[in-house]
C-alpha cells in the first residue's frame, strides 16, 4: 500500500483533532480556536456542529454533556477499548497498547486504551511517514496493524453515546469520529496482526 506523505500528514491532523475532542472536555482557548477559521471551516466541513458562542454558559453546557457521557459517575459510556470488548478495565487491549506506545515513544498518564489516546497514537504513527522516512513500508505496516488492533471496536460506544448526548456539538463529534474511522477502515483494510510480524 502506497500512502503519500502529504496525505498522511493531513489525515494525522484529523486524528489529532479528534483525539483532543475525546481526551477531555473543551475549554475556552480550545473552543475559541475551534470557532475561528481555518479550524472552524475544517470542523464544519467534516460534519461538526459548533455552538453559537464560547460563553461561560455554553462551556458549562458542553462540560456537563461530556462528563455525563464519558466520565460518570453513573450510566455513562467509558471510551476504553477494554470496557467495550471485555466488560472491564485493563486486559489485553491495555497490554497491546503499551507495546505500541513503546514503539511510538508515546507517553500518557491516561489508560492507554482510551479512544483519545488511540487516535493520538495513530496520528503519531502517520506523522512519521515523511517524504524522507527511511522505511516507509514498515511505517505503513505498523499503521495497518495498529488500526486493525485498536480502532475497529468503537461502534457500540458511538451508538450508545449518541442516543444520550444533549448537545449538537458532542453529537456531531461522535458522528464525525464514527464516519472518519469508517472511511479510514476502507483505507487500511485493517486486520489485527501480531507485533512480532512488524519489521
Amino acid at each position: 500500500m502506497n500512502v503519500a506523505a502529504e496525505h498522511s500528514t493531513a489525515i494525522a491532523g484529523t486524528y489529532r483533532l479528534l483525539a483532543r475532542l475525546w481526551l477531555r472536555e473543551v475549554d475556552t482557548p480550545f473552543l475559541d480556536s475551534l470557532m475561528q477559521a481555518p479550524l472552524s471551516n475544517a470542523f464544519t466541513a467534516a460534519g461538526g456542529s459548533l455552538p453559537e458562542d464560547a460563553s461561560p454558559s455554553t462551556l458549562e453546557e458542553l462540560s456537563v454533556d461530556y462528563c455525563r457521557l464519558f466520565l460518570g459517575p453513573a450510566r455513562h459510556f467509558p471510551p476504553f477499548q477494554s470496557v467495550w470488548e471485555r466488560g472491564q478495565f485493563q486486559g489485553e487491549a491495555v497490554q497491546s497498547m503499551n507495546q505500541y506506545l513503546s514503539i511510538a515513544n508515546y507517553e500518557t498518564e491516561l489508560m492507554p486504551d482510551h479512544l483519545g489516546v488511540q487516535l493520538d497514537v495513530m496520528a503519531e504513527i502517520l506523522e512519521a511517514l515523511t517524504p524522507d522516512a527511511q522505511n516507509p513500508n514498515a511505517i505503513v505496516d505498523l499503521a495497518r496493524c495498529y488500526f486493525g488492533t485498536h480502532l475497529p471496536w468503537t461502534d457500540p460506544l458511538f451508538d450508545s453515546a449518541i442516543e444520550q448526548t444533549t448537545t449538537d456539538f458532542y453529537r456531531s463529534v461522535i458522528e464525525m469520529t464514527r464516519d472518519f474511522l469508517k472511511s479510514e477502515h476502507a483505507v487500511w483494510r485493517a486486520s489485527a496482526v501480531n507485533l512480532d510480524t512488524v519489521p
